[in-house]
């Protein structure tokens, strides 16, 4: 994109680019379900609902075949953080590969290859092999999520975006509640097959292989999917794998994040969604515990509220744009986030605690969803794949 939008309002500001729009900017027909009516989306939307159900499912079908496996909690614990280390590195990277290969063709392999790790894990019980693959599923899928979220604005309109985001990200923390049903249900059913299907005797050990099974077709389901979309190619190519300019498109990058007058703060606001939802995560069973004194079933409720107001939230923020500039709106739902969590943190009821949680999760989803759409209305095509990789 050429030009840098004005602060009064970057989505309605930024000039328009007729080459990398399916259809132009404008305000007619906007709303969900005018967006889920462009067939391109609406096999991207699937691509991503099909695949984060799958994904879901196999976090925790990997972290259970792994206590099944080693009978050892200290393994649970390597193979899960062997998903959480490559963020540090993978992310930035990621983007920078985004900008640089064809963003289609990057999103199909790299769900080929999920399918491909999924399925074997079954197959090979050794806990370096699961930690390998953890860290190469994190990884793949942080390649994969700057080439999607940087394709976005190829095939949607401007005015559409916050839209396009509310949904993507439905799309990618919808299926958490179904995936643990699902789960279980297939889990259920492994063992009915290995006690009752001769060829499938093995699963009698580990009946959770059925879930990832499971799971790597709904990678190859995402692969198919992406592989049907319209998507300009990036405008930036590289014919050979030069590390020394992967290095300065990396710095590039970096450097456009932290300079940036309105990306920066954007960048820094949407990190502390995630801090907002990360203390909620990572501290919530130990205050429904000792603050709350109650039993762990109540840390489901919260979170439960929690999502629900995230979801609620995400469907709201077309809604509020309308009527509430764009960066007044994320600033303060950042604001709201914060006394949402120090309300949170003074009381002790949980009958207190499950409404605060889901104003909490309605904040971080409002704010996500702003977020993405401003800093996709602003980012330059060139360096948009290394904006979201950060």
């Amino acid at each position: 994109m050429s030009g840098t939008p004005t602060r009064e309002d970057p989505i309605q500001q930024a000039p328009k680019q007729t080459d990398l729009y399916v259809v132009p900017s404008g305000d007619e027909g906007v709303g969900y379900l005018s967006l889920l009516k462009n067939g391109n989306f609406f096999r991207f939307f699937l691509a991503q609902a099909v695949s984060s159900l799958g994904d879901w499912i196999g976090v925790i079908a990997i972290a259970v075949l792994a206590q099944t496996v080693f009978d050892s909690t200290a393994a649970v614990g390597v193979v899960m953080i062997a998903r959480v280390l490559p963020g540090f590195v993978v992310g930035p990277l990621g983007g920078v590969l985004a900008d640089r290969w064809d963003r289609k063709r990057t999103m199909v392999l790299a769900d080929a290859l999920r399918a491909a790790i999924v399925f074997s894990l079954p197959f090979v019980p050794n806990l370096a092999y699961f930690v390998v693959a953890s860290a190469a599923l994190e990884s793949l899928t942080l390649v994969w999520g700057p080439a999607k979220d940087s394709s976005l604005p190829h095939f949607v309109p401007r005015a559409q975006l916050i839209h396009a985001n509310s949904l993507s990200l439905i799309a990618v923390y919808g299926p958490w509640p179904l995936a643990s049903i699902m789960f279980a249900s297939l889990s259920a059913i492994g063992g009915f097959l290995a006690a009752n299907v001769e060829v499938l005797r093995g699963l009698s050990d580990s009946p959770e292989a059925l879930a990832l099974w499971v799971d790597s077709i709904t990678f190859l389901f995402s692969a198919v999917m992406i592989s049907t979309l319209s998507i300009t190619s990036s405008r930036t190519r590289a014919r050979t794998f030069d590390l020394e300019e992967v290095r300065r498109d990396l710095i590039e990058g970096l450097l456009f994040v932290r300079d940036h007058d309105q990306v920066r703060p954007w960048m820094l606001g949407i990190a502390f969604t995630f801090t907002a939802a990360g203390g909620v995560f990572s501290l919530g069973p130990e205050f429904v515990k000792e603050i709350l004194e109650e039993s762990s079933s109540a840390f489901g409720l919260v979170m439960g509220f929690f999502g629900t107001g995230m979801i609620i939230g995400l469907l709201a923020s077309g809604l509020l744009a309308k009527r509430i500039k764009k960066d007044v709106l994320f600033s303060s739902t950042i604001m709201l986030l914060g006394t949402g969590l120090i309300a949170l943190a003074g009381t002790s009821n949980l009958s207190f605690a499950l409404p605060i949680a889901g104003a909490l999760g309605f904040f971080g989803g409002v704010g996500y969803s702003i977020g993405y759409a401003l800093m996709q209305a602003t980012t330059e095509e060139e360096l948009r794949g290394r904006t979201f990789g950060a």
